[in-house]
């Protein structure tokens, strides 16, 4: 809808009072006397937003997320364009088996949906993907929580995407044992928190210790099969822990 916008727009490096003319898919900040007029008082006017990073679970799993709820909740928040992981079933690593998320984008998406496609075949980084069919239609490859454990590998995969102009989008992860992994210590060596002294009786070590921050789920252990398999374990959670006392 044609229509003329008062609020908070940005011009200059700040935030300003003024007036933007909507017509079409064109913004000018000329008003239009002859179109509706949307006050939109203390609220701010932005480009739309985008998040490159997302997981929209289709096709494959689907009673994770679909590409219609996903985008559908991109839109409440204000992005217009999101880039979808490619750890789907299949994995869009031919033209063939990105066709289906392809498909899915154009009948349900709600917002602008670009995908990755992924750098090996499976994300199992033993062969390349079809890098060169998937490049007209994919922001960037990425195998996104798998590490590609190959230099030789990686280093043909970052030569081939740019010749053809696109990213590569990497976890880069060395999934070989290390000195840690054989030799666990532990978990109290995760953090250790040194504080100010106080003195005896005043309070103020008692009310620093109470603001210290309660810890979220830390990951020990290397990855399972999966990017979200950890394997049995392999976390530490510490959300539920009581409140790290100071350390001398």
């Amino acid at each position: 809808m044609d229509c003329v916008f008062s609020g908070k727009v940005w011009s200059s490096g700040l935030f300003v009072a003024g007036n933007v003319s909507v017509c079409g898919d064109r913004v000018s900040p000329s008003a239009e006397a002859s179109v509706p007029h949307v006050d939109g008082g203390s609220c701010f006017l932005l480009p739309g937003f985008a998040d490159v990073h997302v997981h929209l679970r289709e096709p494959g799993f689907l009673y994770k997320e679909t590409i219609r709820t996903g985008t559908q909740a991109a839109a409440h928040g204000g992005y217009t364009t999101v880039c979808a992981m490619p750890n789907l079933s299949p994995v869009p690593d031919t033209l063939e088996h990105l066709r289906p998320q392809l498909e899915a984008i154009n009948r349900d998406a709600a917002v602008r949906v670009i995908p990755y496609g992924s750098i090996t075949r499976e994300e199992k980084g033993e062969a390349l993907a079809d890098l060169e069919a998937l490049a007209p239609y994919v922001a960037g490859f990425s195998d996104d929580g798998r590490g590609i454990q190959s230099q030789a590998m990686m280093e043909e995969a970052m030569l081939r995407a740019k010749a053809l102009g696109k990213l590569i989008v990497a976890h880069c992860e060395d999934n070989r044992p290390s000195q840690r992994d054989q030799f666990p210590r532990p978990p109290g060596h995760l953090l250790r928190v040194r504080m100010e002294a106080h003195p005896a009786g005043s309070g103020a070590g008692e009310e620093n210790r109470l603001r210290l921050p309660r810890l979220p789920h830390l990951h020990q252990g290397k990855r399972g099969p999966h990017p979200t398999g950890q394997g049995p374990g392999a976390g530490c959670n510490l959300r539920n822990r009581p409140p790290l006392s100071a350390a001398g």
